[in-house]
């Protein structure tokens, strides 16, 4: 074999090697570049099975507005809690680690329930959402379709970077829209019932989503982050034309956390309170009145409040008797006194006669 064949050998044998790497890498690459955005539209077009979820909430660029909350959600179970900044939501609530600000609700299979103190208040999920529990919900909801509010999470419809979503408030279904065509007032209803925007992307991260109304929603994603791919960790809501830094609302996303093994026992309320102090009452509102107790814990405790009130409010009257009887005892003393001079006075009298 002559000295030229041998060189374009391993010309070949070379390139051959060199090629198959080069392509390798730009795949990883490109796979790398767009693993935010296809991470992203696969959320918000899938069921979430999020087993924690930590995120705050600001309003109007006022940093005394910010608001922490919790939550989970698995298909239509759910919870989310409002905490302080400076508490441990891991530790179950009990009388020495009541929750800082009283919101917790939720959703297990077919029931709504709400944690107040060491209690459970409980309703039918057949009726509909209460309204303690409606404005929190849509809060969740909005913080698990990254900004895209007013729809139930998992049901965005994708085409290329364009969607649509059925919206989820049926507060809201059309308004007349009222136009001047050649002096003459035209009136049609404007359908409210989709959500619609387009997707920006650049780099393969989700930058922003313009949507229906002149809303624009923001995305941020620091290099070096915790969360998921796809998960961004700043969301800024503001009117088109502003920059995110004029937002109406925005969401930062502390911590998400994933599972699709979550079953109805991870949304039970009792898990949230230390077994000992668990009083779970039955109701038919969430506002409503107490009809029955279940737990004879929470009924012994609240047996020693009431005989501890018992006890003190008999002593209060005792006081209130000897305070009484300290006015009152002089005043008959000397009514007695009077009496018994008069008397004396009559009977000399009588004696003189």
């Amino acid at each position: 074999m002559s000295k030229r064949i041998k060189i374009g050998i391993l010309c070949i044998m070379k390139y051959c090697l060199i090629f198959p790497g080069i392509i390798l890498m730009c795949a990883v690459s490109f796979a790398d570049s767009n693993s935010d955005a296809d991470a992203f539209k696969e959320m918000l077009s899938s069921t979430p099975h999020v087993r924690e979820i930590v995120f705050a909430v600001a309003y109007g660029q006022d940093p005394t507005s910010v608001a922490y909350y919790c939550g989970a959600c698995f298909g239509s179970n759910f919870y989310i809690r409002r905490f302080l900044s400076n508490e441990d939501v891991s530790i179950p609530l009990s009388p020495t680690n009541q929750m800082g600000f009283p919101l917790f609700v939720g959703k297990d299979g077919r029931e709504y329930w709400e944690i107040s103190g060491m209690s459970i208040y409980r309703t039918s999920a057949s009726t509909n959402v209460p309204p303690v529990i409606e404005g929190e919900l849509a809060l969740l909801n909005s913080a698990l379709s990254f900004g895209v509010s007013g729809v139930i999470p998992g049901t965005i419809h994708w085409d290329e970077n364009s969607f649509y979503a059925k919206r989820n408030d049926m507060h809201l279904t059309s308004v007349k829209e009222r136009t001047i065509i050649n002096g003459v007032v035209q009136v049609k209803n404007q359908d409210l019932s989709m959500v619609n925007g387009e997707l920006m992307i650049s780099n393969g991260i989700p930058v922003r989503i313009s949507r229906e109304f002149g809303i624009d929603v923001w995305y941020q994603y620091p290099t070096n982050r915790s969360l998921p791919a796809g998960v961004p960790s700043t969301i800024t809501i503001a009117p088109r034309g502003s920059s995110p830094s004029q937002y109406s609302q925005m969401f930062s996303i502390l911590k998400y956390v994933q599972d699709d093994n979550l079953g109805e026992d991870y949304f039970k309320p009792e898990r949230h309170i230390a077994p000992q102090f668990v009083g779970i009452y039955e109701q038919t509102n969430l506002s409503g009145p107490i009809v029955a107790i279940r737990d004879n814990t929470l009924s012994i405790a609240n047996a020693q409040v009431r005989s501890i009130q018992t006890h003190r409010a008999v002593q209060r009257q005792i006081v209130l008797l000897l305070i009484s009887i300290c006015l009152v005892a002089p005043l008959a003393i000397g009514i007695m006194i009077k009496k018994n001079k008069n008397r004396n006075s009559q009977t000399r009298r009588k004696q003189q006669k």
